[in-house]
Parts: structure tokens; sequence; C-alpha cells
């Protein structure tokens, strides 16, 4: 009787060829994951650029709106402020577009409900009325640079979206709602603007980085000669007659950051000081670390280096 050979059957895998293709299979999964990552990482950073580029351009609309009405000819300073600029119009008119810029700018709730605090023991420099919608604010000094953030935060969804502010055809609607929302800072919850990440969008009224002493910011320079849009003639700048009311001019705007004569020189230019202080909007990013831009990390996201503004009004 003849026999039929049958073929043998087929091993199955072994556990190193099932290992093999296990690791093969989660190297291609993490290449995926990778490439969706970073393409979702793209997109949100698109995002909340194409949202800053809006609020940049408002934002800055409305700073050039306010800064020309108060050094407008025919709106002069009042003579208790020229007194005060030892009776030079100029240096009056020049204080004069600071202060209105602080007043319609205010970037916590303390300087919102209180634009020109008296200093101790100096005479008063003319008090410049709180805008009323302000008023519902706490008066209160943030504690840190979140509180500082957030309260800015708030101001600048305030500013942008009233609806009388002069010079601003913004609309929060202009803003989609998936980059609004709200937050609560010292005990007030508020309305704000927000990247991609679901930060706050804040904002800083002067902001002072050495990227902004250079062109295209600030119009090239030769020397030791100084830009100030808000100064030109330089008339805040050196020596008053009455040195105390220079530093109480100055103390309105921050004790210890600013200075007429010169903040945070920029050793790329010689050491010259930066005078171009302009307005940004600012977002810190993926990381969401708190940090009061432009003081933060690399990966901090800047209005005016997206719309390329900053070089005067």
């Amino acid at each position: 009787m003849r026999r039929t050979t049958r073929p043998a059957p087929r091993a199955a895998f072994t556990l190193i060829e099932l290992l093999v293709v296990i690791s093969i299979l989660a190297i291609l999964a993490a290449f995926v994951a990778g490439g969706i990552g970073m393409v979702r990482t793209a997109q949100m950073k698109k995002a909340t650029e194409e949202t800053m580029i809006k609020l940049q351009l408002a934002l800055e609309g409305q700073w050039k709106s306010v800064a020309d009405d108060a050094s407008s000819r025919n709106k002069p300073p009042s003579s208790e402020v020229v007194a005060f600029c030892d009776g030079d119009p100029d240096r009056a008119r020049s204080l004069w577009v600071y202060l209105n810029l602080k007043r319609e700018f205010p970037q916590t709730f303390a300087e919102a409900r209180n634009p020109t605090p008296p200093a101790p023991g100096v005479p008063g420099l003319t008090s410049i009325p709180a805008r009323s919608t302000f008023a519902k604010l706490p008066n209160v000094v943030p504690a840190n640079a979140v509180e500082r953030r957030d309260q800015a935060a708030v101001l600048l969804y305030l500013i942008l979206s009233e609806k009388s502010s002069k010079g601003s055809t913004f609309s929060a609607d202009d803003v989609t709602q998936s980059a609004q929302g709200e937050v609560t800072v010292n005990g007030f919850t508020g309305r704000v603007f927000k990247d991609a990440w679901g930060g706050p969008v804040t904002f800083v009224r002067f902001t002072q980085t050495a990227e902004l002493n250079r062109p295209p910011y600030t119009p090239a320079q030769a020397g030791a000669n100084l830009f100030d849009s808000i100064d030109p003639g330089r008339k805040l700048w050196g020596t008053w007659t009455t040195a105390a009311n220079k530093a109480q001019a100055e103390s309105v705007f921050g004790a210890g950051f600013f200075t007429f004569d010169q903040a945070n020189p920029d050793p790329t230019a010689g050491g010259r000081p930066i005078w171009n202080r302009r307005p940004t909007v600012a977002s810190a990013g993926p990381d969401k670390d708190g940090q009061y831009p432009p003081a933060g990390d690399d990966d901090d996201i800047l209005g005016y280096r997206l719309t390329r503004q900053g070089g005067g009004n």
C-alpha cells in the first residue's frame, strides 16, 4: 500500500519574532503620533498668531489715537502740568501723552482705579481721573507675576471691547468664541482673550527690549542719537529745574523700572539706552508658565513681532 506524505505543519511565530513585530509597530506608531503632534502644535501656534494679530492691530490703533489726541496742539496740557514741568510747554505735552497712555492702558487693577497716585512729600502732579469702565474692578496690586498677567489680560479685554474706545472699530466678536474665556483673579472674574493652549492673552503697555531699539521698529540712527516716539524732542530727558518733580513723574510709571533718561541699555547698540517703548499683546506660549512677557521663555509670542509694528506713532 502506497503512503501519502503530508507536508509538515508551519511552525507558529517564535517569541523573538513576535517581539520584533511589536517593536516595529510601536516605532511606526511613535512616528505617526509625533507627526500628528507636530501638526497639531503648528496649527495651535498658527491659530494663536492669527488671534494675536487682530488684537495687536486693535491695540496699536487705540494707542495711536490716544497718543495723537493727547499730543494735539488743539488740546494743550493744563497750566498746572506746564508749571509742574518747569514751565516748558513741550515737556508738559510729552508728559501729558505718557500720562494719558497710562490712564487708557492700565496693566493692573490698581493702575486702572488710580492712574496717577501721588508721591509722598512731593507736590502733587495733576491727577487724571480713572475711566468709569474700570470702576467695577477691585483696587488691588498683583502679588506675583501670574496675578499681574491675569489682571492685564482682563484689562486688555475691557480696553478693546469697549464700543466707545477712541479710534477703534474692533469688536470682541472679531475674535472667535474659542479664543475667549474667563479668569478669576483677586476675587474678580473677568472675560479674557485666550491662546490656543488655553492661556490668557495679556499685554505690556511700555514694552522695552533691545529688539525694539533697532530697525524695523526704530528709525535707523547713527552715533548716540536716541529715539522716543512719545517724547521726540527729548524734553523729559536730562535735568529738570525741580528734580523732585521729575522723580515723581517717573515714579508714576513704576519706581525702579521707568526712567526718562534710560532703561535697559542695549549692548548690541553700543550701550545706547532703549527709548522705544511700545505696546504689545503677549502669550506665554505652550508651557503656559505664567511668566510676564517679554521676560518669559523663548516660546512666548509677542504681537509686535507678528505685525512688525512699533516704530512710531
